[in-house]
């Protein structure tokens, strides 16, 4: 607990700052309590938006208006910010769909059709017994649901043997199962695998699920089937981080999970688990713990930009004579430093969100107009990096009136030590403004934790990271993962023969749906 001052000392101090007519120290006091107001109402802020708001960075209410009035105020040319890049004409379309109505059902859906011809006392009161003539019919479609449901194939494998008891026998080779001598059918355990790390339920509930259908499964067993199945999807897993570290870009971030470890003294322990997201590929990590080494054996191997939020982990690999790695900063971590402060009503912070706000302007328009490469780069040279001017310079002159342990400071503290990275998107047209594709990847986990609280230990956040970059690498790629689950686990029970790369999530996409528009193609024939 901290001592407050004696109000009677701080009042004769006061006293004698103004009898003495020490203006610089008087400023000095008010200056400092109002970056102390300013620090009490972000804390606030904070932990009132933790307990009852939302984790949403979005503007909200007045904050709208501070930008706009931030944006016209500029007092010095070189803090005027320059108007964002007119969006691309747009072609004419047809007129949109009114909003409020109700979504086509998708026509690969199967349809199955039921007829309701009208009851024989209707024909003969409208037409009497004369002969009907069918002239059409109405349509009506309606969403229907078929329950889930376990079944038990029995494979029988006949034997025979030849004329006159010849002792020859022949029967025929059994069927391959993904877990020798287990039960599950690979439908079943690509099923638990989707439960589990896909809509994250715990394996306790999953045990009554199947309960209620009518099997006991213990969770030990379920525990035994998610470690068969990260020996099966292993190959799979390397080869996506191969993928990742040979791209142009890695982006990279991690979240926090509990690890259980019985030495430790609070018997829990936080883990790591890294997202690296390539140019065609995902693949997720798990490090024990968030010293720099581990990750770094992974990315050092990698040539190019990683984006991430300036993890001091990774500084001595980009500090290497002769580093190939450059290290590109997130937009999105900038700016979420001065929101905080702006939530604590500190109002200067105003300028610099409008700042960044115009940044994120030039990206849209640039989306807009469909560049990319060295065409992105000439754009955002040419309309960012006034923008990105004019916020060092904000930094450096009003910015730096801000006490160093402030909100507003700390945001400013971190936009000057990672300026050099931040401002590695002019250089690279195929670098993001921010790290988000990779933030918004760690949401499933975010939303697991609270499912399943844990690890059991640290080979079960390895065996989690392996299958979700299965997983990962099927939601990239447009690809049904329980559906390729179970076409995998069949391929390798029964002896498959190719190469992983012809079973990952994008190569197996792209044959379904050759597949699908073979088969569109005869029917229409």
């Amino acid at each position: 607990m901290f001592a407050l001052p004696d109000h009677l000392e701080v009042q004769q101090n006061v006293t004698g700052m103004v009898e003495r007519r020490d203006v610089k120290a008087l400023t000095s006091l008010v200056c400092g309590l109002m970056e102390e107001r300013f620090s009490l109402a972000a804390r606030v802020q904070a932990l009132l938006t933790d307990r009852f708001g939302r984790s949403s960075e979005k503007l909200r209410g007045q904050q709208f208006e501070l930008i706009k009035l931030a944006e016209q105020s500029a007092a010095a040319p070189a803090q005027t910010l320059p108007e964002p890049p007119a969006p691309p004409p747009v072609k004419p379309s047809a007129p949109a769909r009114k909003r409020g109505g109700r979504h086509p059902l998708p026509v690969d859906l199967p349809r199955r059709r039921v007829v309701v011809e009208p009851s024989e006392a209707q024909m003969i009161a409208a037409f009497g017994t004369g002969p009907r003539t069918r002239i059409g019919e109405d349509l009506r479609e309606v969403l229907d649901y078929i329950p889930a449901r376990l079944e038990v194939i029995v494979y029988v494998y006949p034997k025979y043997t030849g004329p006159n008891a010849d002792p020859g026998l022949v029967v025929a080779s059994r069927v391959g199962l993904p877990i020798e001598g287990g039960i599950p059918s690979p439908a079943l355990l690509a099923h638990v695998i989707v439960e589990k790390f896909r809509w994250h339920m715990p394996l306790h509930r999953l045990v009554k699920k199947l309960l209620c259908m009518g099997v006991v499964i213990p969770v030990a067993t379920l525990c035994n089937w998610i470690k068969h199945s990260d020996k099966l999807l292993k190959a799979f897993s390397d080869l996506a981080l191969q993928r990742v570290i040979a791209g142009h870009l890695v982006g990279a971030d991690d979240t926090p999970v509990d690890v259980l470890d019985p030495d430790h003294p609070n018997h829990i322990r936080i883990g790591r688990m890294w997202l690296l997201v390539g140019d065609d590929a995902v693949a997720f990590k798990y490090t024990p713990d968030w010293t720099g080494p581990q990750v770094q054996a992974i990315l050092e191997k990698h040539e190019g930009p990683i984006q991430g939020d300036g993890y001091k982990g990774l500084d001595a690999m980009f500090a290497k004579p002769g580093a190939k790695q450059i290290r590109a900063g997130c937009m999105m971590h900038c700016r979420r430093g001065f929101k905080k402060s702006l939530d604590g009503n500190d109002k200067r912070a105003a300028y610099p969100l409008a700042i960044i706000k115009r940044l994120y302007a030039v990206e849209e328009c640039a989306d807009l107009w469909g560049m990319k490469g060295d065409a992105r780069r000439d754009f955002r040279r040419q309309h960012s990096k006034p923008l990105c001017d004019a916020l060092r310079h904000w930094c450096a002159n009003e910015g730096a009136q801000a006490t160093p342990k402030s909100p507003l400071g700390k945001a400013v503290t971190y936009a000057n030590n990672q300026w050099k990275s931040l401002m590695a998107f002019l250089d690279d047209g195929a670098i993001p403004l921010d790290n988000g594709r990779v933030e918004r990847g760690h949401r499933g986990i975010a939303v697991g934790r609270n499912n399943w609280l844990f690890f059991g230990a640290d080979a079960g956040g390895e065996r989690a990271a392996t299958i979700l970059t299965g997983l990962g690498n099927c939601l990239l790629h447009g690809a049904d993962p329980e559906e390729w689950l179970t076409d995998v686990f069949t391929k390798l029970a029964n002896g498959w023969i190719g190469k992983p790369a012809d079973l990952m999530p994008d190569a197996w996409a792209k044959q379904k749906a050759q597949q699908l528009d073979a088969k569109t193609a005869l029917a229409a024939a």
